[in-house]
């Protein structure tokens, strides 16, 4: 891409640089013994570097140091940028960021590329509508200047990184400065003086890891603990645990107090409550039915009505599990197929259309083995609770 006169440039920021003066001087280092940093500062404010990492001369092109990295300051930094070869091609790697897909820099593309289509209005139409219709913008291949979004949490295969933990290493972890213009200045000569002896692309020798199943195992182990290996959990991961159970006894609490309080209501209200016994364990085996299932407590229901009989009086009856209440039409009799996607029942022999749920509760009332006296139907008049 160099011999072609295009520039493939690696672009991110580092924010909060700390301009600390140590309140003494380091312990240098002595033979068998590394440097010893002094831990007491004071700190005279933070600073942010915005960089470029030109990927096929390995070096440090451009870069930009204030008190701010906004979406205006993104900007400027572009536009120095590509105004060292203002007819080359320009690509950018750069991350999801939200100043990366800026309508301050979808401008300055379209100004230096010489696009003339109207660009719109920032949230509202055309190209600056939304930050996808701008990233789609400006990482289109056929403009001049065009920028490459890398996936979220992927910013480590950006090669700005490398370059940044090579600047703390080797600079910022060391010294020590009194104000942020002598730390911009100790940060420019040392991009200076890296350019000059140490500049050369990074080789990518990482070809991934040879037995994957093994080395997510070793970091489980680390994560989560065994405890036949003897290795304890680490702290985060306890923290964790802690907060997911809180999360799932809350859960669970609302589900209880819930179902308490509508069969306690329909315990005192009704004389006779039928209830379809429904085979759980089948409806179970169906994938997208499990998880809302499991969060209903339908036999946790069926178990609190049971005992809640005794104590209030009512009668209690559990419809037959073939019983086709759903199927059937509450007014002619007739029994056709009621997939779960339709909820509303059409009779193909008499024409009658009803809520799939009501026409169910009308049914179980009338079932054979229903016993005279009052009951409830899903719309809370008189009838049959449905589960179905």
């Amino acid at each position: 891409m160099l011999e072609q006169g295009i520039h493939l440039i690696s672009t991110d920021e580092m924010t909060g640089i700390q301009a600390l003066e140590r309140l003494f001087p380091n312990k240098r280092i002595k033979p068998k013994q590394v440097e010893k940093i002094e831990f007491e500062y004071e700190r005279h404010g933070t600073l942010s570097l915005i960089a470029n990492w030109d990927v096929a001369r390995g070096k440090v092109v451009s870069p930009s140091i204030g008190p701010t990295r906004t979406e205006q300051d993104f900007s400027e930094h572009i536009q120095r940028t590509i105004k060292i070869d203002e007819k080359a091609e320009w690509i950018f790697i750069v991350d999801q960021l939200n100043t990366h897909k800026s309508e301050s820099l979808v401008k300055l593309v379209a100004e230096s590329c010489g696009i003339t289509i109207d660009l719109g209005r920032k949230r509202k139409e055309e190209i600056l509508q939304s930050m996808d219709s701008r990233a789609d913008f400006l990482s289109d291949e056929s403009h001049r200047i065009s920028f490459v979004y890398i996936p979220k949490h992927t910013s480590w295969l950006n090669q700005i990184k490398c370059w940044f933990s090579i600047l703390v290493r080797r600079l910022l972890k060391r010294i020590t400065v009194r104000s942020t213009e002598e730390l911009s200045q100790k940060i420019l000569n040392f991009i200076d003086y890296f350019n000059q002896h140490f500049a050369k692309p990074f080789v990518w020798k990482f070809k991934g890891f040879k037995d994957h199943k093994r080395l997510v195992d070793y970091f489980c182990q680390a994560a989560l603990g065994n405890r036949r290996a003897g290795i304890e959990p680490s702290k985060n991961a306890v923290k964790y645990y802690q907060k997911l159970r809180k999360k799932h006894k809350r859960i669970t609490n609302i589900r209880e107090d819930f179902l308490q309080k509508i069969t306690t209501l329909l315990a005192k209200t009704y004389q006779h409550i039928l209830v379809e016994d429904l085979n759980i364990k089948g409806m179970m085996a169906n994938h997208k039915l499990s998880d809302a299932l499991s969060n209903l407590g339908l036999y946790r229901f069926r178990e609190l009505l049971s005992y809640k009989q005794e104590c209030f009086g009512f009668l209690f009856t559990i419809v037959d599990r073939w019983f086709p209440s759903s199927k059937t039409c509450s007014v002619c009799g007739n029994i056709q197929d009621m997939p779960l996607s339709e909820r509303v029942y059409h009779c193909q022999n008499c024409g009658q259309v009803m809520d799939r749920d009501v026409n169910a509760s009308i049914n179980l009332e009338s079932w054979t083995n229903n016993a005279d006296g009052l009951s409830v139907n899903a719309c809370g008049q008189e009838g049959a609770v449905s589960l179905g």
